[in-house]
């Protein structure tokens, strides 16, 4: 018997950024429901990155923080004309093995990766970086906490939006599904998709006496920021990644089910 025979499991990423998470629930056996919590989109308009790109010389580091980021800004790149010297010589870091991966598929090296992958953990791992110029790519929604810190140390960070992210359809079937009892846990790999989630489920959420229980769908989180916003918005988190990457986040699925009953049928 497989380890995730007769579980039903929600995806709240997109389709096209799971493939690897949703095979490798399929194959350990379970039923893979994907319900996009949030729309990945393009900026409003793209002067402001395409003008970042075209100064990076005058940058010391490019910190990125998610693959959407790393997506988003190579592709405004390709399209630049900024040779690849330009690029070489200004200093990558990536927030953790995923984002590591996509820069890594783009042809971009990285310097630096913190040991955990946690925004509160790149400051520090940059080094001294007083007087240093520091870009960071990111979504519309992006928290301040991280430019505050790389502030905090001396550093000149100019922030640039590279996608948005917006509310996606898929939240409301995964409610129906977890109104119907029919889902065994819930997977999220960002805040974004936690407070979009938490959103469409607030009345469950506030109102429903099992929730809080035994019969409720397990909910898994990517790592600590993830976890962090679900407790904020008063999900119960089961089980958190020890890494930041798929991996982890199967085996933490699998960790958290094994002795957990299945109510689906």
């Amino acid at each position: 018997m497989l380890p995730l025979d007769g579980r039903r499991i929600a995806v709240t990423r997109a389709r096209e950024q799971s493939e690897e998470l949703g095979t490798l629930l399929t194959v350990l056996g379970a039923e893979v429901l994907f319900c996009a919590a949030i729309e990945i989109l393009p900026p409003l308009g793209w002067a402001p990155l395409d003008a970042t790109i075209q100064s990076l010389p005058t940058y010391d580091w490019i910190v990125f923080t998610s693959r959407n980021a790393v997506s988003h800004f190579h592709a405004r790149l390709l399209l630049s004309g900024v040779d690849d010297a330009t690029v070489t010589g200004v200093r990558i870091a990536a927030i953790g093995t995923g984002t590591r991966d996509a820069l890594s598929a783009c042809g971009m090296r990285v310097d630096v990766m913190p040991e955990r992958a946690m925004a509160a953990a790149i400051p520090e791992s940059l080094g001294p970086i007083k007087g240093l110029r520091i870009l960071l790519p990111r979504s519309d929604m992006a928290r301040p906490e991280l430019p505050a810190a790389l502030r905090a140390r001396g550093a000149d960070v100019d922030e640039v939006v590279a996608y948005r992210t917006r509310d996606a359809a898929g939240t409301s079937s995964l409610v129906d599904r977890i109104r119907e009892h029919s889902v065994d846990a819930i997977t999220f790999a960002s805040a974004s998709a936690v407070r979009s989630f938490a959103d469409a489920a607030r009345d469950i959420i506030d109102k429903s006496v099992s929730w809080r229980g035994s019969d409720r769908p397990r909910i898994i989180a990517i790592g600590p920021v993830t976890a962090s916003a679900a407790a904020e918005l008063n999900l119960p988190v089961d089980r958190v990644a020890a890494d930041h990457d798929v991996q982890s986040l199967v085996r933490a699925v699998v960790d958290c089910l094994s002795n957990s009953s299945v109510k689906t049928s």
